[in-house]
């Protein structure tokens, strides 16, 4: 019995038949690909923009995994995923290129909200069983303040709205 229970386990089997769960990120190893629709402010029409987002396995490189985003006919952008603390959700998009993106797993999506220039950018990668939806949001750093002095609001004019649903490749 024990080593049909192992031969079962090893193959991602359950002992009632179900299927084991596969935790993220390995749940979502593969090439999804869809289309990036982006909305400016004045803009009757989003632009269309054809978005590939690949996520795999670095051999040797435990906790860390490739995160290659492309758009269109621009060169891939080859991040890694690095997963800090699974427990706290804690993890960063590593940009290779000196940036480094703090960002946290909040159930199944990752959050990660920074700033270049004078944009504040906040992006959502929410990783369902069929799809992955991606969500960017412009903002300007730059804020008119509201409400009463003892509690203002400071408002960020959004400028940027980009949305995709990325479906497995076949």
């Amino acid at each position: 019995m024990r080593i049909v229970c192992l031969l079962l386990l090893l193959l991602g089997i359950g002992i009632s038949g179900v299927q084991a769960q596969v935790v993220f990120p390995q749940s979502h190893f593969g090439v999804w690909q869809g289309t990036l629709y982006a909305s400016t402010s004045g803009a009757k029409q989003p632009q269309k923009i054809p978005m590939k987002l690949t996520i795999d396995s670095l051999p040797g490189r435990p906790n860390r995994y490739a995160f290659y985003i492309k758009y269109g006919d621009q060169p891939a952008r080859n991040y890694e995923l690095v997963i800090i603390d699974p427990v706290k959700g804690i993890c960063q998009i590593d940009e290779k290129d000196g940036v480094v993106l703090s960002a946290t797993q909040m159930g199944n999506r990752i959050v990660s909200q920074f700033s270049v220039g004078e944009s504040l950018i906040t992006t959502t990668y929410t990783f369902n069983s069929r799809k992955v939806e991606f969500d960017l949001v412009f903002t300007s750093t730059r804020t008119t303040r509201t409400g009463p002095a003892s509690q203002p609001v400071l408002v960020h004019a959004a400028s940027t709205y980009q949305h995709a649903d990325l479906s497995r490749a076949e």
